[in-house]
């Protein structure tokens, strides 16, 4: 399953100046869910790298 479109969204909102909880609520998740989302992430976030790391984490 890709959530590339997702991530792209989540970039472009946080290239916008919008804060995590304004993303969470504009994607309908949980503020933590985006947290993890965040965390792997090294600044500033990058879509392409969010994905790819959870591809590899997939396939483990």
């Amino acid at each position: 399953m890709s959530y590339y479109p997702e991530r792209i969204k989540v970039e472009n909102y946080l290239e916008l100046g919008l804060k995590p909880s304004q993303i969470a609520i504009k994607l309908s998740v949980r503020k933590s869910t985006f947290a993890r989302e965040l965390s792997p992430c090294q600044k500033p976030y990058s879509a392409k790298y969010a994905q790819a790391h959870y591809d590899q984490s997939v396939r483990r």
